[in-house]
């Protein structure tokens, strides 16, 4: 999925998904209500990919509500991040089905559930989306009762990101700009998963061989470079002497398939791909820029 991240009113998001998805509602005779926040709620996001979660969330919620109730929508800032409130009423989550909730193809195995229709894809591409956002999502529910789908995106609001006491854990980035990170990766697909889950913290330029990443290294002017060792031409080990010799103060961050193949003293840290998050990944880059500053 491409993804536009720019700065939004999360409020004025909402408004908008709330009146697309009235008539969506209406069929299912349900209702949505949107509690306005009084402030607005600033977020860096792709517009059309968060109508997406929103969408989804809000239709799921409209087909397991009981008849002639309310979909409740609230949204918050808190702690540094902007989080979403959907709720509903209705017959809530069997418990055996929770553990499965986001897995891709999952619906409920009963009668009743089959009958709402859908691939059970939905809830499985929101949390993708909300993850490349570095948010987060869940949701509780009682049987026979309230359920409440929740997810987070970073605060954007300026007084937020500054202040130690109110987002003790959100790494930002000091005033003098993003981090400059060339992404060593031949899997294209990945790469632009990397790119665009940092695109908040750094400015990535990515080499799919060992050609390409020399001519970015000889052009210097980065602070990071992330590396997978294992290339189409060779082994990327052999570019940590360039490395050493024009950009001395360079970080370099190992992501491979085998997290612990590559041991030299110049590589601050080895990362395995499938079980890393990009979340983490971005804080490596924002604490080596702040350090940096």
């Amino acid at each position: 999925m491409d993804f536009v991240f720019q700065d939004l009113d999360m409020t004025a998001l909402i408004n908008e998904a709330v009146k697309e998805n009235s008539p969506f509602a209406t069929t299912h005779k349900n209702t949505l209500r949107f509690e306005h926040p009084d402030l607005p709620l600033n977020v860096s996001a792709d517009f059309n990919r968060t109508k997406q979660v929103m969408a989804n969330l809000i239709s799921n919620a409209c087909k397991y509500s009981d008849p002639e109730t309310e979909v409740l929508i609230k949204a918050e800032q808190l702690d540094g991040k902007v989080i979403v409130y959907i709720q509903n009423r209705g017959p809530g989550i069997p418990e055996n089905f929770k553990p499965l909730m986001f897995q891709a193809f999952s619906q409920a195995d009963s009668s009743d559930t089959r009958a709402k229709g859908g691939t059970g894809l939905g809830l499985n591409i929101t949390k993708q989306i909300v993850s490349r956002h570095q948010g987060e999502i869940g949701f509780e529910s009682a049987p026979d009762g309230i359920t409440v789908f929740w997810f987070t995106y970073p605060s954007n609001d300026e007084d937020d990101m500054n202040d130690p006491i109110a987002a003790p854990n959100v790494k930002r980035l000091p005033r003098r700009g993003k981090a400059r990170v060339l992404h060593i990766e031949d899997d294209l697909d990945f790469a632009e998963v990397v790119k665009s889950g940092l695109s908040k913290v750094a400015d990535v330029t990515h080499a799919g061989n060992l050609e390409e990443a020399r001519r970015c290294i000889e052009n210097g002017n980065l602070d990071m470079l992330i590396v997978d060792w294992s290339l189409p031409d060779g082994d990327a080990a052999v570019l940590l002497d360039d490395i050493n010799d024009r950009l001395p103060n360079v970080t370099v961050l190992g992501l491979s398939s085998d997290g612990n193949r590559r041991r030299d003293s110049r590589v601050t840290v080895n990362l395995e791909k499938s079980r890393t998050e990009l979340s983490t990944i971005a804080e490596y880059v924002s604490s080596r820029v702040a350090n940096a500053s």
